[in-house]
């Protein structure tokens, strides 16, 4: 037994337990005995006893009563540490104390554990491991229950990223007064005093922050789940939890060493932090080795090749026959109506015996043959035995073959678009189907209120998940915006690169680079053209009097035709490229063709009246024919077609489509130039050449996508004008009645309507729908004066996807690049450098496209001028290109990175690994078949990985409703939080408390834990911007306010910055509701958009007035009416007694106002 000299006691002989205890248990346990004045008998048998002779559940027994009253020990000292910083209930302290010594003393009683590092052998080592494992139970415990307990409250409201949160905070919670009390008693060991000051109190329970997150967020790393290869699996999950586990052991130690040394490093350099630290990386490497190997035995393990084998691609495609495609097909739908089915494919068994390849005419000729056969039998048999089995029998196979007669139609639709979509090059992403999408079935409130907020795809994947054919629809609706987009900019930098040809050398900030004569001459150029495809522009009389008028002079004639050709080249390669995917006919080539864009439409019947006084000038045109033509043409924009077809989407609008229309012109061919010339003269139509031409490019891009992936109006058997798309979707509903394949397809209706801008399910006039856009516009200007600075955080969100070198390798290209389009807004005709020539291969890239970007987020059109030049002025566009560069240049580093690791062949299981996890990355963004990437799939993977890196909110992976133009002002300033959730804490949340991608592919742990990380440091990141950003933006709107408005430490700042940071997505309205009081808006109204909340601020402040006759109220929401100063609080208290006396005197009528706004 060993004995110790202890001053004041003499020898006292303690047991060999006192060797198992850690350095600070040994001083502790002495210090005790120093003070008790007991004899050495007694303290002998409280401290030594031996824990060799103990069974193996009596000693399970001792380190869980061990762990637990550590635990509960800890807890009360760091409650009693909290409450002394509030200065609250001082008894109450005192007796948690107590309570905290009790347990102490208790422990004490309990044989201890020998450290790891005074281990005799491996026996000893893991005999301590072991025991230091059951001892971290109790605490384990507490953190996964409270953690399981929170999240899934929240995620019972379907809220995946509030789960995961919920999860880890609910589980650091339990954790964190333990964590706080550890670090009080280290702090009192080191100082020596028993009362700590408040700076010692603060740093203890800072500290205390970290240490509990991390603890927590290891915890819920710890999947269970069925496996196989389960023993393989125990070895590689102990030394990942070892690795982990063992880290934040040291790091949780050493945070408590340093706060009680105030932070200071040399602190863990001592003998004793050194032997602490050590111990601590053993002892949690052991414990985390342990229960994450343990959880091996239940974890599913992810299939790897040797070393050395090249590991397969993700997906093949595989070229398959007639008969090949027509049995898989009839696979997918063995359980719809099996003896349907099974007599389908008793025939596709029998024709693939014979010579002849099987096809839908021979198949049909079969089961005609065999019903025909069958109805012979059956008039076969006499009519007294007609109510036998054999005639009931025939009778029934006779009406599954009718049945099955039918069933080939639909077959044939199905089989002829899984033909199609083996030309389609281009994958989207499908998500795998969770729990949540589970939900956006249902027809219940709660199911309503989980469709509003997630993907508007998100009810098709079930069906997707089970019906490949679905599955390439969603795919395509996924992948459409990625390609609308790559096909733009091939259209439209052409467009820009001319335009920079005949720019200004010289101009003022925010004004137009080119000269409007120049515009309207090269307009004048391409309607007075003669010159057929791929021709140039010859001159001729009509277009030297175009020269004239506009007054060009002679020496930039040649670069204003020069121009001219360009353009005209650009539209021709626009027409080979409609021709190419069938949507044009050759001969269907207009010489003269220039793109409108017609202003006189949004003023309605004015508009139609402006229309024709201009059209009725041209000579062969009636007035009553040009009403006619002006009405054809608003209807086309008002009732498109429900058949969709990509010819009329292409020509929307155009002057052709609307004579086409009208019956009798004999120069149906020539009137379009002759109309275009009298509207260019009359101003009806915009005269920007460069600004339709771009609106054009993007129109041509999207209907040829369209065409593309979803096929265009075709004529069915019975000649019947149909839409491909929905004669398929009709089809797959007929051959699966399913509740998944149902909701699915009218999903995917709605989507297609919605993608050609025509879902309109309220039935909006187009009077209101230009009611909305105003409103829109009006609370874009009013709403987002400091879009620009909040905009700045969007890069950090870079780091869940990539590394921090990626993000620093792209800031000084992304600089480089800001600065030379900053001084080319003042000398437009600077050359651009290598740099800006390849971010413009995106369309991003390209300059006064970004308020695309927010406007096209919208169900309602709101593009103009004033919205272009606002989002300029408040620095939106400029910031947005900055951070997409920055997200261009770090992600095709990155993904350039895994392109070169896939493509090795790995000689080592980390090189296996390292592979596997780059093929996942690339997979995720479409590129699966690594020996042929073509540059479009390149293209469409680069702008997938910006989009998720800095929201582009679009039709497909926002919700539904906010394509309805009723409710565009509701899903105002909406569309980004929606798209965060829906994309960034979707993602988190599948990886982190999932182990899988979105796409339902399985992360090994070190790939697992390396995103859960990633994660974690974004939305900590995230959330300090947006934090820092709320307080630098108040001091600008109240410069003349010295009271300091913002507390660093209360709930309530750190609560309005997770909200600003949208890291809460759809559920960020809950928020915004409850705080909406605090701004004079009621939490209803709140939601309904900022319009609603604007305007119920008014009626309530002119309600004040008519009251009381107080017009300060009054006064203050009429200045918040004012772009960029109502935005400003110290401005509107510079300017409000003006606006007082304003509306005492009468100058400022409330009742005009108020009629104005009605």
């Amino acid at each position: 037994m060993p004995i110790l000299e202890i001053d004041g006691v003499g020898e006292v002989e303690v047991g060999d337990g006192f060797t198992a205890m850690s350095g600070p248990e040994q001083q502790q346990f002495v210090d005790e005995i120093a003070a008790s004045g007991q004899s050495e008998g007694t303290i002998y048998s409280r401290a030594g006893q031996e824990s060799a002779g103990d069974g193996f559940f009596d000693r399970t027994g001792q380190l869980l009563e061990a762990g637990g009253r550590e635990f509960i020990g800890s807890s009360a000292e760091g409650t009693a540490a909290v409450m002394q910083s509030l200065d609250i209930a001082p008894e109450m302290q005192l007796d948690l104390r107590r309570y905290a010594e009790e347990q102490d003393v208790e422990i004490s009683q309990i044989p201890g554990i020998k450290p790891i590092m005074d281990a005799e052998g491996v026996g000893d080592a893991v005999s301590s491991i072991f025991d230091y494992t059951r001892m971290s139970l109790p605490a384990m415990g507490a953190s996964i229950a409270t953690g399981a307990l929170t999240g899934g409250v929240i995620g019972l409201a379907g809220s995946p990223i509030g789960a995961l949160f919920g999860a880890i905070g609910g589980g650091a919670a339990a954790l964190y007064l333990s964590f706080v009390g550890n670090n009080v008693e280290e702090t009192r060991r080191v100082t020596g005093r028993d009362t700590l000051t408040e700076d010692e109190l603060s740093k203890a329970q800072l500290a205390a922050i970290p240490q509990a997150l991390g603890d927590s967020l290891i915890n819920r790393l710890i999947p269970f789940k069925a496996s196989p290869k389960a023993m393989i699996n125990v070895l590689k999950k102990t030394i990942a939890g070892a690795g982990v586990e063992g880290s934040t052991e040291v790091s949780q130690d050493a945070l408590t060493i340093l706060q009680a040394n105030n932070f200071d490093l040399e602190s863990l350099r001592t003998p004793d932090a050194k032997r602490r630290l050590t111990e601590a990386a053993l002892a949690g490497a052991g414990a985390g080795g342990t229960i994450t190997g343990i959880s091996g035995l239940v974890t599913r393990v992810p299939v790897e090749t040797e070393a050395g084998a090249e590991t397969a691609p993700l997906e093949a495609a595989v070229a398959l026959s007639e008969a090949e495609r027509l049995q898989n097909t009839l696979d997918q739908y063995a359980d719809s109506d099996t003896e349907i089915f099974k007599a389908l494919n008793a025939s596709v068994q029998g024709l693939t015996e014979g010579p002849d390849e099987v096809t839908f005419e021979t198949m049909s000729s079969d089961i005609d043959a065999q019903l025909e056969a069958v109805q012979d039998e059956l008039k076969a048999v006499p009519e007294d035995m007609q109510d036998g089995k054999t005639f009931k029998s025939l009778s029934a196979r006779e009406a599954v073959l009718k049945s099955t007669k039918f069933k080939i139609k639909d077959l044939r639709v199905v089989m002829q678009q899984s033909k199609l979509d083996e030309d389609v090059t281009l994958s989207g992403e499908v998500r795998d189907p969770t729990k949540m999408t589970g939900r956006t079935l249902g027809r219940s409130p709660l199911s309503s209120l989980i469709r509003s907020g997630t993907q508007a795809v998100s009810p098709m994947l079930a069906a997707a998940a089970k019906n490949p054919v679905m599955h390439s629809i969603v795919s395509k609706m996924t992948a459409y915006d990625p390609e609308v987009k790559r096909l733009s900019q091939v259209y439209i930098k052409p467009i820009y690169d001319i335009q920079q040809s005949v720019s200004k050398y010289i101009k003022l900030p925010l004004t137009s680079s080119v000269n409007k004569r120049v515009t309207k001459a090269i307009t004048g150029i391409l309607n007075a053209n003669r010159s057929g495809l791929d021709q140039e522009i010859v001159m001729n009389d009509e277009i030297t009097k175009v020269m004239s008028e506009n007054n060009i002079p002679e020496a930039q004639r040649s670069s204003v035709i020069t121009a001219a050709n360009g353009l005209k080249t650009n539209y021709d390669t626009q027409f080979k490229d409609a021709v190419k995917e069938g949507m044009l006919d050759a001969d269907e080539y207009r010489v003269g063709y220039v793109p409108l864009n017609h202003s006189w439409i949004r003023r309605g019947d004015k508009g139609i009246r402006q229309f024709t006084d201009s059209v009725s000038k041209v000579p062969g045109i009636s007035r009553t024919q040009a009403e006619r033509i002006g009405k054809n043409i608003v209807e086309d924009f008002q009732k498109p077609d429900p058949e969709f077809s990509a010819k009329d989407f292409a020509e929307r609008g155009s002057i052709m489509k609307g004579i086409r229309k009208e019956a009798g012109f004999e120069k149906e061919r020539t009137l379009p130039q002759q109309i275009t010339d009298q509207l260019l003269r009359d101003g009806l139509v915009d005269d920007n050449i460069f600004r339709v031409s771009t609106r054009y490019g993007q129109q041509m891009a999207q209907a040829i996508t369209l065409k593309k992936f979803f096929g265009d109006k075709i004529v069915n058997e019975n000649g019947t004008e149909v839409n491909a798309f929905k004669q398929l979707l009709d089809a797959l509903a007929k051959l699966d009645s399913s509740e998944d394949m149902t909701t699915a397809v009218a999903r995917g209706k709605d989507i297609h309507s919605a993608l050609q801008g025509n879902y309109n399910p309220s039935a909006v006039t187009p009077g209101g729908k230009n009611l909305i856009r105003k409103l829109i516009q009006a609370e874009y200007i009013l709403t987002l004066s400091t879009a620009g600075l909040t905009a700045l955080t969007e890069p950090i969100i870079m780091l869940s996807r990539l590394r921090p070198g990626d993000a620093m390798y792209a800031i000084p290209k992304a600089l480089n690049i800001a600065y030379r389009k900053s001084i080319r807004d003042i000398f437009p005709h600077l050359k651009k450098s290598e740099l800006e020539e390849e971010f413009e291969t995106l369309l991003y890239g390209i300059d006064a496209i970004l308020s695309e970007r927010l406007i096209s987020s919208s169900a309602i059109d709101v593009v103009g001028n004033v919205t272009e030049t606002y989002f300029k002025l408040n620095l939106l566009s400029q910031v947005t290109q900055f951070s997409r560069g920055m997200a261009y240049f770090a992600g095709k580093r990155a993904i350039d990175r895994d392109l070169a690791v896939a493509r090795t062949i790995p000689e080592t299981k980390s090189a296996i690994r390292d592979k596997k996890n780059a093929m996942l990355r690339l997979s995720e963004l479409g590129l699966k078949d690594l020996d042929n990437i073509t540059p479009e799939q390149m293209k469409v993977a680069e702008i997938k990985l910006i989009d998720d890196i800095i929201m582009s909110p679009n039709v497909v992976n926002r919700p539904l409703w906010m394509a309805n133009p009723i409710l565009a002002p509701v899903a105002q300033l909406k569309s980004f939080m929606f798209v965060f959730g829906n994309t960034v804490g979707a993602r988190a949340w599948n990886e982190i408390a999932r182990g899988k991608t979105l796409q339902g592919d399985t992360l090994d742990t070190q790939e697992r834990f390396r995103r859960t990380f990633q994660f974690t440091t974004t939305f900590v990141l995230l959330t300090g911007a947006i934090g820092f950003l709320n307080m630098f933006k108040d001091a600008i709107r109240n410069f003349d306010d010295e009271q300091e408005d913002y507390d660093t430490a209360s709930l309530d700042f750190w609560t309005n910055a997770m909200i600003g940071s949208n890291i809460l997505g759809p559920y960020s309205i809950i928020f915004q509701a409850l705080k909406a009081p605090e701004i004079g808006v009621s939490p209803l109204v709140s939601i309904l958009g900022p319009g609603a909340g604007s305007f119920e601020r008014l009626l309530t402040a002119a309600g004040r007035y008519y009251a009381t006759g107080n017009s300060t109220p009054v006064a203050r929401e009429l200045l918040r009416m004012i772009p960029f100063a109502g935005a400003n609080p110290s401005v509107r208290r510079s300017m409000v007694k003006d606006f007082e006396d304003a509306i005492d005197n009468g100058t400022l009528n409330v009742d005009d106002i108020l009629a104005s706004l009605q």
